[in-house]
């Protein structure tokens, strides 16, 4: 049996290992061109963002970012309504500060009329009678007594007065009084009396004034007794004494 040939490749020559090198070189200029083509130069990563803050030189700690400068706000003052658009369905409310609590005014409680006296009712008080003979006895004096001016308004109410005591002795003027439709009270001015009887003669206007001795057991004596009350004093009444009736004053609004 014959034994088997070992075949071995022939060498190459010097002329083919240069043939294989260019091919070889070829093959590499080919892939790089393809792989330029099929791949061009990217950037990978994120893209840059704007930087807002000084970069300091290298080594140096780094300040920390300015503050923008915004614009001063203008003052705003919000109307306490809600304002409604008409180009949109949208109502847009402005807004409001708290409402302040408001006081709540209490009416003022509504006065009972007093009750009126008839002319020529008789009042006793101690030793005291006093009357008002005649309804335009108390009136509303228009402008001044004399010099005198008034505050407010002068009312003259000429009373019949009598002294059953035992002596002459003037009338107090605490027993008399004007009331207005709200309550308040005036006393009257003895001093105002004297200018009276002074100014328009005694014993044609009056007998005695309020600040003189009234005798005793003659009877009744006119004597004229002056208020001076506030312009808007209203509904006046003329009261002797603590009676709870009076006497309207005429010509009193």
């Amino acid at each position: 049996m014959p034994r088997p040939v070992r075949t071995v490749p022939p060498p190459l020559s010097r002329y083919n290992w240069i043939g294989v090198a260019v091919i070889g070189a070829a093959l590499a200029i080919f892939a790089l061109l393809l792989t330029n083509a099929r791949f061009p130069e990217t950037t990978t990563g994120t893209a840059p963002t704007l930087i807002l803050t000084t970069l300091e030189p290298t080594g140096n700690p780094t300040s920390p970012a300015p503050a923008p400068d915004l614009p001063a706000a203008s003052p705003m003052t919000a109307p306490a309504t809600l304002i409604t658009l008409r180009e949109s369905p949208v109502a847009t409310m402005t807004p409001t500060a708290a409402p302040l609590p408001t006081a709540t005014v209490a009416p003022s409680p509504t006065l009972t009329p007093l009750p009126t006296l008839l002319a020529g009712t008789v009042i006793l008080r101690d030793t005291w009678t006093l009357t008002l003979l005649r309804p335009d006895h108390a009136v509303v004096l228009n402008g001044p007594i004399g010099s005198q001016q008034p505050n407010g308004r002068f009312v003259l109410a000429l009373v019949a007065v009598g002294n059953s005591g035992g002596a002459a002795t003037p009338a107090p003027p605490e027993l008399f009084v004007l009331i207005d439709d709200q309550g308040a009270r005036y006393l009257p001015e003895p001093g105002l009396s004297t200018l009276y009887l002074e100014t328009f003669g005694r014993g044609r206007y009056g007998d005695f004034s309020l600040d003189e001795a009234i005798p005793a057991g003659v009877g009744q004596v006119s004597v004229p007794v002056i208020f001076d009350v506030p312009v808007d004093a209203r509904g006046l009444t003329l009261h002797l004494g603590d009676s709870v009736a009076g006497w309207p004053v005429a010509g009193s609004p």
